[in-house]
């Protein structure tokens, strides 16, 4: 029968409303509607209620049934949101949440995946929500993966049409698997960003083809092409060599770890071999460092007399240095060299049953120190990755050379004993002939091979890098004059490179040069700010060891001109050398941000090459975080599910930014790792 006017109901058009002379009611006021989807015969007496709860049953088969439930929703937001109101949940909404702050909590806690099946945690879920759903380790695991694969390709979007460089290690966990990974480096809105690329399990051996062959498998996956890659960073050990001269067959620079460098370097001062009648101050020194740091009385009474030799500051523990760990030489005998005062007075007062040092091993001691302070500094500034650090590596090259060669000498005012002398010829020996060379040339078209094929020079794109940095632009005083021009020659040729760009850049891909008719005077004035604010993380008294960059080189003659790109570029070039440096503290992705228009070929330059990392910092500190996650109670987990762990937790920014439009909804996300940069902190406990 038709409908009355008053049944204005889209809920209607799936129901006809029966004529009760044909379809009488079983009690008075009752009345029928037939469903036009499956023909029941339901009643209308007392509402639509259940037209609704019958329509709904539809919405799985029938698309008109699923539109109009989807619509009637979407009207329900709206309405909500009109009204500020917070709408109620649904158990399966509720359930979902519940599920996916639980796997953000195993995430972000390292806790055992059964956890979630243990009674104790039931009690405090039903505790909270008498109706909280019952989870199983298997459902954790399937969420991380999910999570996990969302990840990757948040990370493949995030890079993709994007330079970068990278960093990559191996390490063993405490279950014996070799694990292999890759960050990645990058400038993005004038801040350099990093991510962990791939985190695996390594099979097989560790070769230098071996790695090669890791590494095109990992491009493959995400899609991504050599041409991407501005430099990898590695330790320097022996198979390195072989990696890198396959990424060099590809077009790829290698570069070793300053740091690596640096301390194998420092590392001579770990052995009294090194330092001649010296009554074997190192050995002397690690044993009363282990005398207090294996006695809990001791070290309670070494500090106890703190507080009176050292009142009004924090009470400090002795620190063991070990071989393999970067500066901590350095730090152990700055220590101990600190708390001397307090160590005697509790030797002398018969309070400890310990060896006193000479006044032999005390100053060569001290004078070691002094020699591996500038090292260690250098060393700490370059771990950094939330700053450029590759730009500064030639010139505190240069400036730690002449330290060491300076220490060498006998008539400087701070001349060390000649224990100590030896000590500095012979790091001095071994940074010039092994690591370095001697300064004279800086700026090689290939690098210079060493013993065993090992590098003793930087890469050019280094020495490039470091002129791309308006704080180091002059290359004075650790350029020699003779490189200079070289250097200069070189940044023109990758300017070219930019303003006329190469099928293979991905940066350049389906963009169309905009150097070409650009005039001289179309160029905007120079905009230099001279207060720019830092966010650097130097060391502190860093000033120290960039001392030599207020003086200023001798000017350079200009290049010859051979078409209009190349004058373009030579312009924009000698323009840029005639600028003032900015201070060393200040920001060069902020000064590069605020200046690209006026530089628009160097600007693209800079903000490639100074995301190379000049250390492999970034992959170090991720076996830490590993050993984390692969506890005691966690040796079983699987390679995947640790390399999904570690990438939810470092690329949380990425994630962050891609995971709505991948996932499909807004989720519950781990809490986002931002680039925090953790130095080593002091042991005070």
């Amino acid at each position: 029968m038709a409908l009355p006017r008053d049944y204005k109901s889209k809920l209607w058009q799936y129901f006809n409303l029966l004529d009760p002379n044909f379809h009488p009611p079983k009690y008075p006021g009752h009345q029928s509607a037939c469903c036009k989807i499956c023909n029941a015969i339901l009643n209308v007496g007392k509402g639509r209620s259940g037209l609704a709860t019958h329509i709904r049953h539809h919405e799985k088969n029938d698309a008109g049934a699923k539109a109009y439930e989807e619509q009637k929703r979407a009207n329900k937001r709206k309405m909500e949101l009109s009204l500020h109101a917070i709408p109620k949940k649904q158990p399966k909404d509720r359930d979902r949440d519940i599920l996916d702050a639980t796997v953000c909590w195993v995430i972000e806690e390292n806790v055992p995946f059964n956890m979630v099946e243990k009674r104790s945690f039931r009690q405090m879920c039903t505790s909270l929500l008498s109706v909280a759903p019952v989870m199983t380790s298997s459902q954790i695991r399937n969420e991380i993966k999910c999570l996990g694969d969302v990840c990757k390709e948040a990370v493949q979007k995030e890079l993709s049409n994007r330079h970068f460089a990278l960093t990559t290690d191996h390490w063993t966990s405490p279950n014996n698997e070799t694990y292999g990974c890759l960050t990645a480096h990058y400038i993005l809105d004038s801040q350099l960003k990093r991510c962990v690329l791939h985190f695996e399990i390594h099979h097989g051996t560790t070769t230098g083809n071996a790695l090669f062959s890791n590494l095109v498998q990992v491009f493959d996956s995400y899609q991504f092409e050599f041409s991407h890659i501005l430099a990898i960073t590695t330790d320097t050990t022996g198979n390195m060599n072989t990696f890198g001269r396959r990424l060099a067959e590809n077009g790829v620079v290698h570069l070793y770890c300053i740091d690596h460098n640096l301390h194998l370097t420092s590392k001579l001062a770990f052995d009294d071999s090194n330092l001649p009648d010296a009554e074997n101050a190192m050995k002397a020194a690690r044993s009363q460092i282990e005398f207090f740091n294996s006695s809990t009385q001791a070290m309670e009474k070494l500090l106890n007399m703190q507080k009176t030799t050292r009142s009004g500051q924090k009470s400090l523990k002795l620190i063991q240095d070990v071989k393999t760990r970067w500066w901590s030489t350095w730090k152990m005998v700055q220590r101990l060299v600190q708390l001397t005062p307090s160590i005697d007075a509790l030797i002398y007062g018969n309070q400890v049953k310990a060896t006193a040092l000479t006044h032999t091993q005390k100053l060569v001691l001290a004078e070691i120190e002094s020699l591996l302070a500038p090292m260690a500094k250098a060393q700490m500034t370059l771990e950094g990755d939330k700053y450029p650090t590759i730009s500064s590596v030639p010139f505190l090259i240069w400036k730690l050379r002449e330290n060491l060669k300076a220490r060498m000498a006998t008539n400087n005012e701070e001349a060390f004993s000649a224990s100590t002398r030896h000590l500095a010829q012979q790091m001095y020996l071994d940074f010039v002939e092994r690591r370095y060379g001697d300064g004279s040339t800086v700026f090689h078209d290939n690098y210079v091979l060493g013993r065993q094929q090992r590098y003793i020079s930087l890469h050019k794109i280094v020495i490039v890098a470091a002129f791309l940095d308006p704080r180091f632009k002059n290359l004075h005083p650790f350029v020699p004059e003779t490189d200079r021009p070289k250097v200069h020659a070189y940044v023109v040729t990758l300017m070219q490179a930019v303003a006329v760009p190469s099928g293979n850049d991905p940066e350049s891909r389906g963009k169309e040069s905009t150097t070409e008719g650009t005039k001289e005077s179309d160029i905007p004035s120079m905009n230099i700010p001279n207060n720019q604010e830092t966010n650097m993380l130097f060391v502190e008294d860093s000033d120290s060891l960039f001392e030599e960059l207020v003086s200023e080189p001798p000017g350079q003659e200009n290049a010859s001109v051979v078409d209009h790109t190349t004058l373009l570029c030579e312009t924009e070039l000698n323009r840029y050398k005639s600028i003032r440096p900015i201070h060393h503290r200040h920001d060069p992705l902020k000064w590069w941000s605020t200046n690209s228009v006026q530089f628009p070929l160097l600007s693209t330059l800079a903000l490639r090459y100074l995301a190379i990392p000049a250390t492999s910092a970034s992959s170090e500190r991720l076996w830490s975080r590993a050993s984390n996650i692969i506890t005691k109670s966690r040796t079983q987990l699987e390679g995947h599910v640790v390399a999904d762990l570690i990438m939810l937790k470092e690329n949380g920014h990425i994630l962050k930014e891609h995971a709505e439009s991948i996932y499909g909804r807004v989720r519950l996300l781990p809490t986002v790792y931002e680039e925090v940069e953790e130095q080593e902190k002091d042991i005070e406990e």
